[in-house]
């Protein structure tokens, strides 16, 4: 947490009606913002000084708010399906729009067909980051029961305050264009204080564990404790020259799954500190790895890769091969996608994922943090799905946006596009999200019966009757029984 937010932030935890005001503040900031946006050409109307200076105090009382109820909020969250889970919006306010507006009627808070997941990434790069954080945390204070926020790499003042590598359209950057350069400060501060109580991941009936990025590098050292930093080995063969960091053993792995205060999970930043003890430092590296690793791409030249048609090919973001690094004993190797060569962040082989799943009881892997052509990738035998929710992504990229569904044992997975298209769209798609033709166009595909546990991926054409069920009782429900999710 920053020291400024924190004190701005202390000045109103004790205040008695914080929370009603809070609420009231919420619906009138993401009110405010919605009715400035222009869908169909993707722009704002210019925001007045007056209006930025009220939205500026109202958001305070939201991030006070927001901090309050996540102070109550484990690291890792246990969810229960139908959900829907969503990738990096990355600025993107119309991908944020389109998944808000078709995901409950009229795109209002109270009304969602199914609670929401979003894997992290919610700024940086696109050019509305603030726009996002101004809707997307009143949805979050409106809907506590309804709408999840994980922690991703650039929630992270270290990565969205780097002017330096994302300019103007780094989150500090707009900020302060949005609001002033001293206003501006004060909002990245504030949100960046929430942004560290985030939790870093999330558990799907038991069986998907979802997380930004990937699974951690873990040891089975002996150990009587699991922050008994001194029973662990450090990492080798990782590309690492020097890297004098513990490995995180897997009992602190299952206490951070079992952890219902997350305080010790909670970093301003997850870059390593040298002037972390042994046991901050092994819980920095857990929680880092949670937001930045990625699956390695290739391994042995036949690797299994699967994803949804895409309009065309662009950069991928994706891990590369940039040489030969071999994979540790514990199946990792610094992530030479990203340029890392101290191994502060890993790539994982398909071993490494193994071990992870059946060691913790898991089927599936659900992450983010990799643009993908078609906004959804499957790969490693159907048991990561990387989720990507912003079209049009950077450098010209003309990519697709996806999500998936989560229900009673399926996983559907989404993908629509930047500008309308003519496609077919299954029954359930239209259900949950509409037809509206001035809305992005949905494609909906999806593979055959997986073998991984009781998780089956429907095609599209297929009779999908739970989860028809599931959005028909959302659909069926009264007003006031749909209010209560507010």
């Amino acid at each position: 947490m920053t020291a400024n937010g924190r004190d701005m932030l202390q000045q109103q935890v004790n205040e008695d009606d914080t929370g009603p005001f809070a609420l009231a503040a919420s619906k009138r900031v993401a009110e405010a913002v919605e009715a400035k946006f222009n869908a169909r050409e993707n722009v704002f109307s210019p925001f007045s000084a007056e209006e930025k200076t009220q939205l500026l105090s109202l958001f305070q009382s939201i991030a006070t708010c927001l901090l309050q109820r996540l102070l109550c909020t484990p690291p890792v969250l246990h969810l229960r399906s139908p959900l829907l889970c969503c990738g990096d919006i990355h600025g993107s306010f119309r991908d944020l729009h389109t998944v808000l507006e078709q995901g409950a009627p009229f795109g209002h808070w109270s009304l969602l067909y199914a609670p929401i997941l979003l894997l992290g990434d919610f700024v940086d790069r696109g050019p509305h980051s603030v726009e996002v954080i101004l809707v997307l945390f009143s949805w979050a204070l409106l809907c506590p029961d309804t709408v999840y926020l994980v922690r991703g790499n650039h929630e992270d003042p270290s990565v969205n305050g780097n002017c330096d590598l994302y300019g103007d359209r780094s989150f500090i950057a707009l900020a302060k264009a949005f609001f002033g350069d001293e206003d501006g400060s004060r909002f990245w501060e504030l949100t960046n204080t929430v942004f560290s109580f985030l939790p870093v991941a999330a558990v799907v009936d038991d069986t998907v564990f979802a997380c930004h990025g990937g699974i951690p590098c873990l040891t089975t050292a002996l150990a009587s404790s699991a922050a008994d930093a001194s029973s662990t080995t450090p990492l080798r063969n990782s590309g690492s020259a020097d890297l004098n960091e513990s490995i995180p053993t897997e009992a602190l792995f299952e206490a951070l799954l079992e952890e219902e205060d997350g305080g010790l999970y909670r970093f301003e930043t997850v870059l390593r500190k040298d002037t972390d003890d042994a046991h901050t430092a092994m819980r920095r590296r857990l929680v880092r790895e949670l937001l930045w690793n990625d699956p390695a791409k290739q391994e042995d030249g036949a690797a299994r890769h699967w994803s949804l048609p895409g309009p065309g090919a662009s950069p991928s973001g994706s891990s590369t091969g940039k040489g030969s690094v071999a994979f540790d004993l514990h199946g990792f190797r610094c992530n030479r996608g990203r340029n890392d060569v101290s191994g502060d962040i890993h790539e994982f082989s398909e071993s490494a994922l193994t071990h992870f799943l059946e060691r913790f009881g898991f089927a599936l892997l659900l992450r983010a943090h990799q643009q993908k052509d078609t906004g959804v990738e499957v790969v490693k035998r159907r048991r990561i799905i990387t989720l990507f929710s912003c079209c049009d992504y950077a450098y010209g990229c003309s990519n697709c946006a996806g999500a998936c569904l989560i229900c009673g044992g399926l996983i559907r997975l989404i993908s629509w596009y930047p500008r309308p298209k003519s496609t077919s769209l299954s029954r359930f798609s239209q259900r949950l999200f509409g037809s509206d033709s001035n809305a992005p166009s949905l494609n909906t595909q999806q593979l055959a019966e997986c073998d991984r546990r009781r998780f089956r991926f429907e095609e599209g054409d297929s009779s999908t009757r739970e989860m028809e069920a599931a959005a028909e009782r959302f659909r069926q429900r009264p007003l006031a029984e749909a209010m209560e999710y507010g």
